[in-house]
């Protein structure tokens, strides 16, 4: 799945790089999610400009969340040594979004982040 416009506002904790306190993050042209199975486990594979990263290679885990009343509503939760991810993918009106949320304690980037897609589609 491919998403693009993404938007969203970060939370920096005191100490991070960034000044403390919410600030806007800039949109991002091109944001790419695949979610794969390997050795029956859920993984998340995220490309961004030429950064390529895979959950269960990161030492993550990645648990998927079904929902019994929207069949095509699906969460993710990615649970890292030191950031708790949450991954929303959605159809509203038959246009796929996907909202993140990011919890981070590793040194330099403490806080949270939210981020949501104005368009998401499948293949690349």
């Amino acid at each position: 799945m491919t998403c693009t416009n993404l938007n969203g506002t970060n939370f920096g904790a005191s100490g991070g790089i960034a000044k403390p306190g919410w600030s806007p993050i800039a949109p991002e042209a091109k944001y790419q999610v695949k979610l794969a199975i390997t050795n029956q486990k859920w993984d998340i594979i995220r490309t961004n400009g030429e950064s390529r990263h895979s959950a269960l290679n990161d030492g993550c885990s990645v648990g998927m969340y079904p929902n019994d009343t929207a069949v095509l509503d699906m969460l993710f939760v990615v649970v890292c040594r030191e950031e708790v991810e949450t991954m929303l993918f959605y159809v509203r009106e038959g246009q796929s979004k996907l909202i993140t949320t990011t919890i981070s304690s590793a040194v330099g980037s403490e806080g949270a982040a939210i981020t949501e897609t104005a368009d998401c589609h499948k293949g690349d």
